[in-house]
């Protein structure tokens, strides 16, 4: 039973770790150049089959200027604009495997990126599932804060 407590405790840590650093920006995603502000996007748009919600977002660029990224006549404005089943204009791409906000490139090392803000990321309470260890749940739950806790 103890070895069974480290060790779910030492993985609940961890992850716990791992999603706060996540939820806060700690870990950033990919290639995050100079900030070129904020966009608004007025309504839902799709950019090469992939959902843009209406929203602020930041774009932050590399490899190229932002005053080419940014701004109502601007590549992210642009993209926004066309056609939902129109596909980029060459050379551009959307890096659609990229981990984190959606990102764009022309060529290597050559690009952005543009994250929603103004969302929460993760939900506000967490749930703790242990089956069969209704005393481990209590005390993981009120050591770590979270929000609720399921034992059976």
């Amino acid at each position: 039973m103890r070895k069974l407590l480290l060790t779910t405790l030492a993985t609940l840590v961890a992850v716990t770790v791992a999603v706060t650093m996540a939820a806060s920006g700690a870990m950033s995603q990919g290639p995050q150049g100079p900030s070129c502000g904020t966009f608004k996007v007025r309504k839902d748009e799709i950019i090469d089959k992939r959902l843009f919600p209406k929203g602020t977002y930041r774009l932050n660029a590399f490899g190229i200027s932002c005053a080419k990224v940014a701004g109502k006549y601007g590549l992210f404005d642009q993209f926004l604009t066309q056609e939902a089943t129109t596909p980029l204009p060459k050379p551009w791409k959307s890096l659609t495997d990229a981990v984190g906000a959606p990102k764009f490139s022309a060529a290597p090392g050559v690009g952005f990126r543009a994250q929603r803000t103004g969302r929460l990321l993760l939900k506000q309470t967490t749930t703790v599932v242990l089956l069969g260890h209704p005393e481990l749940g209590a005390l993981l739950c009120s050591s770590l804060g979270l929000g609720s806790g399921i034992w059976r």
